[in-house]
């Protein structure tokens, strides 16, 4: 009975190693588990962490990709500026050309004087042929107007072509372009008022031409009438020297005038010499 006894504590006593062992296991297990469940929730955040990077970079590569946009719209912005600076420097170069033509005309309304003068000088004493003079200096005087309503036609083509550069720099962003627009319009307008006044100093000078043939053909009869017709000539002869002296001097002033429209048009070039010169250093600006 002792031995059974002894050999049953051996065994519970085993058993309760066993126990224990299979406790210190299960203590095991579990801490093995919590392990895992760290891990577990660690790779969690790892994969948050790369979902917000991925996140982050499609970001910035969309952000790249409106810089890039930005870029490219300021380089085409860029390249109008250029072509518009361009226009502006062929604008500067017509209205030169325009300023040129002025002093043709100044030139020519200074021989047109020169040639009154000396048809004052070689007038003779009959009446008819003093008439058909001063109807000829009418006649030149409507073809000078003729070509001021020219000049004025083609000053308000400036304006109007400068009015469209403006358009289309405010195209560009700029407002201001339609005012200039409108005031091209403007000019446009006003070189047609002059072009229809020259126009009709061209139908004046018509009709003194007119009136000079009409007068030649009564110097004629006024010739043959004799003495009478002879001394009424010569008053007639100091009536036409003075008319072709004021004729002069109203060539002499129109001759200002034109001089003045050339310098307004040399100012108008000046302009759009600085406004190119103002384009550029706003495109150099762009560029840098």
């Amino acid at each position: 009975m002792g031995r059974v006894a002894h050999q049953t504590g051996k065994v519970a006593r085993q058993i309760g190693r066993v126990a224990r062992q299979t406790e210190k296991v299960a203590r095991q297990t579990g801490r093995v588990a919590r392990q895992i469940g760290r891990v577990a929730r660690q790779t969690g955040r790892v994969a948050r962490q790369t979902g917000r990077v991925a996140r982050q970079t499609g970001r910035v590569a969309h952000q790249t990709g409106r810089v890039a946009h930005q870029t490219g719209r300021v380089a085409r912005q860029a390249a109008s500026l250029k072509r518009l600076t361009g226009k502006a420097t062929h604008q500067t170069g017509e209205v030169g050309y325009q300023i040129g033509a002025l002093e043709f005309l100044t030139g020519e309304v200074g021989y047109q004087t020169r040639e009154v003068d000396y048809q004052i000088g070689a007038v003779g004493y009959q009446t008819g042929e003093v008439d058909y003079q001063i109807g000829e200096v009418g006649y030149q005087t409507g073809e000078v107007g003729y070509q001021t309503g020219e000049v004025g036609y083609q000053t308000g083509e400036v304006g109007h072509q400068t009015g469209e550069v403006d358009y289309q720099i405010g195209e560009v962003g700029f407002q201001t372009g339609q005012v200039g627009y409108q005031t091209g319009q403007v000019g446009y307008q006003t070189g047609e008022v002059g072009y229809q006044t020259g126009q009709v100093g061209y139908q004046t000078g018509q009709v003194g031409y007119q009136t000079g043939i009409v007068g030649y053909q009564t110097g004629e009869v006024g010739y043959q009438t004799g003495e009478v017709g002879y001394q009424t000539g010569v008053s007639g002869l100091s009536d036409g020297v003075n008319g072709l002296s004021e004729r002069a001097s109203g060539l002499s002033d129109r001759g200002s005038g034109l001089s003045d429209r050339g310098s307004v048009l040399s100012d108008r070039g000046s302009g759009l010499s600085d406004w190119g010169s103002g384009l550029s250093d706003w495109e150099s600006g762009l560029s840098n």
